[in-house]
C-alpha cells in the first residue's frame, strides 16, 4: 500500500472488541448512586465520585463508535448504542439514542443505519442545524429530525468520503473521491456540497494538486487527499478553507507535503490555492480540524502546530511540539490556549498567541476527543476519565469506569466520548461520558 494515502490516519483509536457476556440491559439502568462515595488518592486526585445518572447503550455487547460528544439543543446527549446481531458474522447492530440530560432516559431511539452497521468510528462526523442532524459515514449520509428521532432522508452517495462535514446553515460540505476519478483509477479528492433538505450532492472544486510527483500502488494512482476542511463566512460570503496532501520528494518522515487553499464559494474563485502547511524537511501528515480565530487559522502537520493569516495563507509562526515523530489526534482552543493530544500519549498546551509551550502531560493513549468546560480539560486516557486544570495541567480526576462495581463487569472501560453542560445560575456544570456499556452523568469539577 502506498504509504502516503493516509487512509489509516482517520483518528484511529485502539478499541477493545472482545465479546463479554453479561446480564441483559435495556433503557435506563436502576441503581443507587448514593452507594458510590467520593474517593481521592494521596495527591488529592479524585479517583471515584457518585454519578447523577447512568443509562444503557448496550445489551451486553461492548459498545463503541462515537468519539466526539454532542449535546443536542441543550436537551439531549447523543449516543451510539449496540445490541447483539442475529448474524453471527457481525459483531453487533448499531443504532442511535438521544438521552435526556437531566435523567438519562431515552428521548428517542433511531434504528435506521443501512444493514444496521456503521462504516467508521465517528469524531467530527455530525452537523446540526434547524432541527436536523446530519450523520456522515464513509459511503452513506443520514439526515435525522433531532426533535422526533425520525429519518428525514438517507442516501448511499456512491463514493468514499473520510472527511467530516462542516456547514453554513443548511448547506454542508464534504470531501471525497469523485466517481469520475474512481473510474480512471485516481485518488484526487474534491469538495462537494449538499443540502440538509435533500440527499442531492454536487461537486464544487478540486484543490490545485501538482503533478510533479504521483504514486502508483498497482491499482490506483495517488495524487492528493483533502482532510478536515472548514466552512465559514466572511460577511455574507461562504468560504472554504481546504487543507490537502499530495505526493512530494522523500524527506525525513515520508514523501508527502501539505498545502491549504482558501476558496470563495459565493464567487466561485480561489483567494489562494497553495499556501505551504507542512515543514518542508519533515514531510507531512493530514492536518487536524482547522481552528479559525478571527483573522488567524491554526493547522497541524506531524509534530508541528502553525498559526497562519486566514485571508492570505502566510505563516505567522510554526513550531514542533516535540523532536520525536508523532501526529496530533485532536486539537481544541480554550481562551488563549491551544491543546493538542498526540499519538505519543502526551497532551500539549501552547500559547495561541506565540506558540510557546505552556505545559505538557505525558500519559497513555486517549480513547476520546478532548473536551473543555469552565477552565477544565476532560478526556478519556487509558481506561480512565481524567480532568486537568487548564492553567497548569494539574491532574484533578483519574477515575476508572464504575461498570466494574455497579455492573460487575470489569471488561467495560471508559471509551468513547466526553461532553457536558457548563455551570449556570450558581449550579455546577455536568459531564457526560461513555463506557462500553453505559453513559454516565457526573457533576463537573466547576
Amino acid at each position: 500500500m502506498v504509504e502516503t494515502t493516509h487512509r489509516y490516519l482517520e483518528f484511529i483509536i485502539e478499541m477493545k472488541l472482545s465479546i463479554t457476556f453479561v446480564l441483559m440491559l435495556s433503557g435506563l439502568l436502576a441503581c443507587n448512586p448514593d452507594n458510590i462515595t467520593t474517593q481521592t488518592d494521596k495527591d488529592g486526585v479524585v479517583t471515584q465520585q457518585p454519578f447523577l445518572w447512568k443509562s444503557s447503550i448496550s445489551d451486553g455487547t461492548l459498545a463503541y463508535g462515537l468519539y466526539h460528544g454532542y449535546v443536542i439543543d441543550g436537551k439531549g446527549v447523543l449516543s451510539i448504542a449496540i445490541q447483539k446481531s442475529a448474524d453471527p458474522k457481525v459483531y453487533g447492530d448499531f443504532y442511535l439514542q438521544l438521552k435526556d440530560v437531566n435523567t438519562g432516559e431515552n428521548i428517542w431511539i433511531w434504528d435506521d443505519f443501512y444493514k444496521k452497521q456503521i462504516e467508521r468510528t465517528f469524531h467530527g462526523s455530525i452537523v446540526v442545524n434547524e432541527g436536523k442532524l446530519l450523520l456522515h459515514d464513509r459511503y452513506s449520509d443520514y439526515c435525522i429530525n433531532y426533535q422526533t428521532g425520525k429519518t428525514v432522508w438517507k442516501s448511499q452517495r456512491g463514493f468514499f468520503s473520510s472527511d467530516g462535514p462542516t456547514n453554513i446553515g443548511n448547506n454542508y460540505f464534504i470531501s471525497g473521491i469523485p466517481p469520475t476519478s474512481k473510474d480512471h483509477k485516481k485518488i484526487d479528492d474534491s469538495m462537494f456540497m449538499g443540502d440538509l433538505n435533500s440527499e442531492k450532492i454536487t461537486e464544487v472544486i478540486k484543490p490545485s494538486y501538482s503533478d510533479e510527483f504521483t504514486a502508483y500502488n498497482g491499482e490506483e494512482t495517488y495524487i492528493g487527499s483533502i482532510y478536515r476542511h472548514k466552512a465559514f463566512l466572511v460577511g455574507t460570503e461562504t468560504m472554504l478553507l481546504i487543507p490537502y496532501d499530495e505526493i512530494g520528494p522523500q524527506v525525513k518522515y515520508n514523501n508527502t507535503r501539505s498545502f491549504f487553499g482558501l476558496y470563495n464559494y459565493s464567487k466561485n474563485t480561489w483567494v489562494y490555492k497553495r499556501a505551504p502547511l507542512s515543514i518542508e524537511e519533515d514531510g507531512s501528515s493530514p492536518s487536524l480540524m482547522p481552528i479559525i480565530d478571527h483573522d488567524k487559522v491554526f493547522l497541524t502537520s506531524f509534530n508541528s502546530v502553525g498559526c497562519f493569516d486566514l485571508l492570505s495563507g502566510k505563516r505567522i509562526w510554526q513550531y514542533r511540539m516535540t523532536s520525536a515523530q508523532m501526529m496530533g489526534l485532536d486539537i481544541i482552543k480554550a481562551g488563549n490556549k491551544l491543546i493538542i493530544n498526540g499519538t505519543d500519549g502526551t497532551i500539549y498546551c501552547m500559547d495561541a498567541g506565540n506558540g510557546a509551550m505552556l505545559w505538557s502531560k505525558a500519559s497513555t493513549a486517549t480513547n476520546s476527543d478532548l473536551y473543555h468546560q469552565d477552565g477544565i480539560l476532560y478526556c478519556i486516557r487509558g481506561d480512565n476519565l481524567r480532568a486537568y486544570d487548564l492553567q497548569n495541567g494539574k491532574l484533578l480526576w483519574d477515575m476508572p469506569s464504575l461498570d466494574a462495581r455497579v455492573e460487575n463487569n470489569r471488561g467495560s472501560i471508559f471509551n468513547g466520548f466526553v461532553t457536558g453542560i457548563p455551570a449556570q445560575n450558581g449550579r455546577k456544570g455536568r459531564i457526560f461520558v461513555s463506557t462500553e456499556l453505559n453513559v454516565y452523568c457526573f457533576e463537573a469539577v466547576n
